[in-house]
């Protein structure tokens, strides 16, 4: 009920602006959620959205360690997924939801300016994007695109 409310908050805050304050509510659910639920999926929500609060305050260290923390939950859950019996939508949510974070993480690295962390996190992004994903050139394509912009 508080990890909701705080989250509700941080919405309100986030939406009219005051990406301060919106951290903090974002930052006191997150505390909650890993006490009192913690495995629960809210939580890597929860760390994207600190860390787009960050990005705004352009503190794209802060933003991205809870980036990679987000990414190492979504990976750890994907492990799990392998054994139990989760349908193949959930899996390839799982997947999505891990490929966008690895990019969104590669953006905030490079603004960050750690050009080479950037690079390698494009190179796993690429690793991970299916062979027979319908958008597979298209994004490998990009990737490549953005690698080539940090290596210029």
């Amino acid at each position: 009920e508080m990890a909701e409310l705080a989250f509700d908050m941080g919405k309100c805050y986030d939406v009219s602006g005051n990406y301060v304050n919106a951290g903090k509510s974002y930052s006191e659910a997150l505390e909650i959620y890993k006490v009192q639920f913690p495995g629960a999926d809210r939580i890597p929500q929860v760390l994207v959205l600190v860390a787009t609060t960050y990005e705004k305050r352009e503190m794209f260290a802060e933003a991205s360690e809870c980036l990679s923390s987000a990414i190492a939950i979504m990976r750890s859950k994907k492990q799990e997924e392998k054994g139990d019996e989760v349908d193949d939508e959930k899996k390839e949510q799982t997947q999505r939801v891990i490929l966008t974070l690895v990019t969104s993480h590669a953006k905030c690295l490079s603004r960050k300016g750690d050009f080479k962390e950037a690079l390698a996190c494009y190179e796993d992004h690429i690793s991970l994007v299916p062979d027979d994903a319908a958008d597979h050139v298209e994004i490998v394509s990009d990737d490549m695109f953005q690698m080539g912009n940090l290596c210029a």
